[in-house]
């Protein structure tokens, strides 16, 4: 009898003690959802980019890259003056928020005042060496409220036969050598980053060499000079965060495509599970062919209007900023047919997604919008506010026809913005269904659009 009752107060005494193991598992606070950083949201909420690429082959498509050329010429010099007032008149058409302009290439010049290495505008008789186009650039996107981002590629640089972040063409060289080329790119970014007030990106094509493997030690530099600049491939620890490719150019986004990865610069489709808020940017020319310099004495193909739209929709319309290639001809501007292209596309996103029928915003499982009569629409605009974390994982959107809720697409990830088209239908009403979330779903926006075609 004793050795029951034993046993019978073991039993309850373990199941006492797996409730209270069980009450404090429940009880442990939930690991709180990544959130972007301040300048992460404010690049997200810029959205669409764009991007000025020159290098020294286009007006000199046989040039050296060899000191005593640098010193004998300039781009442009032989030509006119670059006109980048005109390059942001163009951004501004487009309805791009922020610029990048690509001020050093893979041919290795600097199209600014550097003391890094002797290759440069500071060599240049243009101008009596003190020529700056990253001063004019900048100068430019303040006057037409643009927001400024600079290319400072690290990764390649001819002059220096660079390759991969690796001295030698990527072969390796002497831990001496390496050591060398760290400190010229933290001298080239300290005259990037100190000179010319505060930028909003930064772009690394390419990333960057980890300070352990006698890589440059920029966050420091960027914490001192920049400290709210987003970085695309950048150092992992800069305060203003890190942007991600997609991993391709040609302007496809993959669905579903999450904020969040698992480790930094980790190109694709993130991950919904990932500790890390790294958006994505989507990068494509409009040049056919993913050429991102204008070629002098070539047809140079343009992207129609049909194919911008689409792209679009596969970038910004999956939750990932679209930055669009505008290239700088031999004399300095963008060529007229590349300007028409863009203003005519920035018009036609303007029409498409200016004016919606009706929008709403809430939170929780259901955000609903009536009509006063049967209306037509073709396309519905979903945005959270990431600045809570991305929490959605299921959702539908369902019209209101003939007395029943239809289906009109569905899907998962959200994140900053989702662009949803189909046919067009009659509906007395639409609804926004979130079928799953991490926590409470927060909707920024719903809108609803009828898109002629």
């Amino acid at each position: 009898m004793n050795r029951e009752r034993s046993a019978k107060f073991l039993v309850v005494f373990q199941l006492l003690i797996l409730g209270l193991f069980v009450a404090r598992a429940a009880a442990k606070p939930q690991q709180p959802l990544p959130r972007p950083t301040a300048g992460q949201l404010a690049w997200e909420n810029a959205g669409l980019g764009i991007f000025f690429h020159y290098d020294l082959q286009v007006g000199y498509p046989n040039y050296r890259t060899t000191s005593s050329w640098a010193s004998h010429h300039a781009p442009f010099l032989s030509r006119t003056v670059p006109d980048t007032n005109q390059w942001l008149r163009l951004a501004k058409a487009m309805q791009a928020r922020y610029a990048v302009y690509v001020c050093k290439h893979n041919s290795g010049y600097m199209f600014f005042q550097s003391g890094a290495y002797p290759f440069g505008l500071r060599q240049s008789l243009w101008g009596g060496g003190k020529a700056d186009m990253v001063r004019r650039f900048v100068n430019s996107c303040h006057k037409y409220g643009i927001q400024p981002g600079l290319y400072c590629s690290l990764a390649t640089n001819n002059y220096m036969a660079v390759r991969n972040n690796l001295i030698h063409n990527g072969k390796g060289g002497t831990l001496a050598g390496q050591t060398a080329y760290a400190q010229i790119c933290q001298r080239m970014e300290t005259d990037l980053w100190s000179h010319y007030g505060p930028l909003f990106y930064c772009w690394f094509d390419g990333g960057t060499l980890p300070v352990a493997q006698g890589g440059p030690n920029l966050v420091p530099l960027v914490k001192k000079f920049q400290p709210d600049m987003v970085c695309f491939q950048g150092p992992p620890g800069v305060p203003g965060g890190l942007t991600r490719w997609i991993g391709n150019e040609a302007g496809q986004a993959p669905y579903p495509c999450w904020e969040t990865v698992a480790r930094y610069n980790q190109p694709g489709a993130g991950d919904p599970n990932g500790r890390i808020w790294e958006p994505a940017e989507v990068d494509i020319s409009i040049l056919k062919n993913d050429h991102w310099f204008w070629h002098p004495g070539r047809a140079n193909p343009l992207l129609t209007l049909h194919k911008l739209v689409d792209i679009y929709y596969h970038s910004i319309g999956r939750g990932c900023n679209l930055i669009i290639n505008a290239p700088i001809n031999p004399y300095g501007r963008i060529a007229k047919t590349v300007q028409r292209r863009l203003a005519a596309f920035g018009r036609e996103i303007r029409r498409r997604f200016a004016h919606p029928l009706a929008e709403a915003s809430g939170r929780g499982g259901q955000i609903v919008i009536t009509f006063p009569q049967a209306t037509t629409i073709n396309n519905v605009m979903i945005m959270e506010r990431i600045s809570r974390g991305q929490r959605v994982r299921q959702y539908q959107v369902q019209g209101r026809i003939a007395g029943h809720w239809v289906v009109l697409c569905q899907g998962s990830s959200i994140g900053h913005e989702r662009l949803e088209r189909f046919k067009a239908v009659k509906v007395k009403a639409v609804r926004l269904q979130i079928l799953s979330a991490v926590k409470t779903a927060l909707i920024r926006r719903f809108a609803v659009y009828d898109v002629a075609r």
